[in-house]
């Protein structure tokens, strides 16, 4: 197959969050099945500097196109200028087109393209649709002009849980057409996972010390705030913890931080930013339980991630990727501060898991969420998808 993924942000944009990773994993296994496979994406690195390369050969090939302003790019609005002629002139080359994200420029001048040369296609919102609270009038402008057509006439809408489905009730679109794939994770062997106590020499932890991780971006709708409510009451009982706070702030940290220091807990907070590679994976090895709070989150690579590093895992019921691990996690909770409290304190009292335990945890997210699967899947869709178009 011919597949076209259009997406507003790709490998090594690491700071614009989980999307980055999904494409440029997803692109790189769906290429080894014998697809070819392009990638249409924007030069949006981080917020202060772009990528430089503008096309990169090969399979994947990706072409990057220049936003007018990377500020704004950095605010979630990307420009890419040259991709509706770029678009005009290729799009009867591809047989499906898959777009990733939901509200961006991108999506929009993909969409146009593909139903007007009658090119199916697919998207995967990857939870976007939510309205959440901010830029909320944006969002609905978006939604009444572009957005909801474009739901309703893509052939499958692919989303990481089935827990996003009431969203898509309240918009009337056809439940039929929603599938439900989960993220693949990249792991290194675990062989090769940082030795214990690499993370606590670098930031003067001590062994002895309790940590409890989060890795994230710093954003509001993670439920950073009920973290800290918890950890005030924890540091009552085990005044020997450490909160460590790991991912690139969305606009969230001084709110973070005002938090941190009304609930009195600011000096056993350590706020770090993002880390990547063999230094994420040296904090999951060296915590002694990772934590993702969030009021809403439509799946959740970091608690797979530290699972398979053989760590603890508290994720609250909201997390989409609990549906895929309901046996499995620690703890999977309400989103409450309370609970979040009694599921540290529980968890700060067990053993750490030995060696056996931990090697289960490795191969079993090996095993069900590698990207391989995942990419399988992913192209039976598309199997699917032009078989029913070319029936039409």
């Amino acid at each position: 197959m011919k597949i076209l993924i259009v997406s507003p942000v790709y490998y090594p944009a690491w700071q614009y969050g989980g999307l980055a990773s999904i494409v440029y994993n997803l692109s790189n296994e769906l290429s080894k099945l014998d697809n070819r496979v392009t990638i249409y994406t924007t030069d949006a690195l981080d917020k202060d500097l772009r990528q430089k390369v503008r096309e990169v050969k090969g399979n994947p090939e990706v072409h990057l196109f220049k936003n007018i302003n990377n500020t704004l790019a950095w605010k979630r609005i990307f420009t890419p200028i040259g991709m509706p002629l770029s678009l005009r002139q290729t799009i009867m080359d591809f047989d499906i087109v898959h777009m990733f994200d939901y509200r961006n420029s991108c999506n929009i001048i993909s969409y146009y393209y593909s139903n007007k040369f009658r090119i199916p296609f697919v998207i995967s919102p990857l939870g976007a649709i939510n309205e959440y609270y901010s830029k909320k009038r944006l969002k609905e402008i978006y939604d009444e002009f572009y957005g909801h057509k474009l739901l309703e006439q893509a052939s499958r809408i692919i989303e990481q849980s089935n827990g996003i489905k009431a969203d898509y009730i309240k918009i009337g679109i056809n439940l039929g057409k929603i599938t439900a794939l989960p993220n693949g994770i990249d792991i290194p062997n675990f062989d090769a996972l940082p030795s214990f106590g690499t993370f606590r020499e670098r930031f003067h932890l001590g062994n002895k010390q309790k940590v409890l991780l989060y890795l994230g971006r710093l954003d509001a709708v993670k439920g950073l705030g009920i973290l800290l409510e918890a950890y005030k009451d924890v540091l009552e009982m085990f005044s020997n913890t450490k909160l460590v706070i790991v991912g690139p702030d969305t606009g969230y940290l001084q709110e973070l931080r005002r938090q941190a220091t009304i609930l009195g807990v600011d000096k056993d907070l350590m706020i770090l930013g993002p880390l990547t590679g063999d230094d994420k994976f040296a904090a999951y090895v060296d915590a002694d339980m990772y934590i993702l709070p969030s009021w809403l989150e439509e799946f959740g690579l970091a608690p797979l991630e530290a699972f398979a590093s053989g760590t603890r895992v508290i994720v609250t019921e909201r997390c989409g990727v609990a549906e895929w691990m309901k046996n499995e996690f620690d703890f999977i909770i309400p989103y409450d501060a309370k609970k979040l409290k009694d599921a540290i304190i529980t968890t700060l009292s067990l053993e750490k898991l030995d060696e056996n335990q931990r090697k289960f945890r490795y191969h079993y997210i090996k095993t069900n969420f590698s990207w391989q699967t995942t990419a399988s899947k992913l192209q039976e869709i598309y199997k699917n998808v032009i078989y029913e178009k070319n029936c039409i």
